[in-house]
């Protein structure tokens, strides 16, 4: 979210179900900016307001998806009833160091996963993945054979406080590789994103479902 000195605000950024969304409005007297966007080929919305005079920025927004937007999504699909939000963020100053105030590397940082039909990979086990991020905010993994079954790539944009990656999941003859996106929360000493995957058995019809990906220390 960016406000600018003379009013306007806008919102950039993508759902748990990577829908990538951008929405302007005006800032009230009171600190709030309403905030209104269709989605899914208008079968969807999300509105609200946020909160932007505070130290940290809240929101209390209505998110829904009617059905599909066309007749090959396959990203919960079926749609889904009126969900209630709360955001939670802090305005983001990059800092100079490694991000999150983390400890010197090696070994500083972890990625974990959780839901979106991960329970179902023979890898699931897999999905807890120690790293080492530098102080200029560079991501060193292990190789596949070193502790990286699942080949996991990690970016980390300090300037912008977003991080984001990949992760490959092999179930056999089936693989599949996933996309995950982030935001990182020096309030909270964590980065919060999610990823999403196509299920097993990772055909055209197979569904994608999304789940949550978190950046925090070792």
């Amino acid at each position: 979210m960016n406000i600018t000195s003379s009013g306007p605000v806008t919102t950039t950024g993508r759902l748990t179900d990577g829908t990538v969304l951008t929405q302007s409005s005006a800032l009230w007297a009171d600190g709030r900016a309403p905030f209104f966007v269709m989605l899914y080929a208008n079968k969807g919305s999300m509105l609200g307001t946020h909160t932007a005079h505070m130290a940290t920025p809240a929101a209390n927004l209505s998110w829904f998806k009617a059905g599909p937007s066309s007749t090959s999504d396959r990203t919960y699909a079926a749609g889904f009833a009126e969900i209630g939000l709360v955001s939670d963020g802090v305005r983001y100053v990059a800092q100079p160091g490694t991000v999150l105030a983390l400890s010197a590397p090696p070994d500083n940082a972890r990625l974990l996963f959780a839901e979106g039909g991960l329970a179902s990979s023979a890898q699931v086990a897999d999905l807890d993945q120690l790293l080492s991020i530098s102080t200029t905010n560079v991501a060193t993994l292990r190789t596949k054979t070193t502790g990286n079954p699942c080949l996991f790539t990690l970016k980390v944009t300090a300037s912008t406080g977003l991080f984001s990656g990949t992760f490959t999941l092999t179930d056999g003859a089936i693989v599949r590789k996933a996309f995950y996106y982030g935001v990182l929360l020096p309030h909270r000493g964590a980065g919060e994103g999610f990823f999403t995957l196509r299920q097993l058995p990772n055909t055209a019809a197979s569904p994608i479902l999304s789940g949550s990906a978190r950046l925090t220390g070792p």
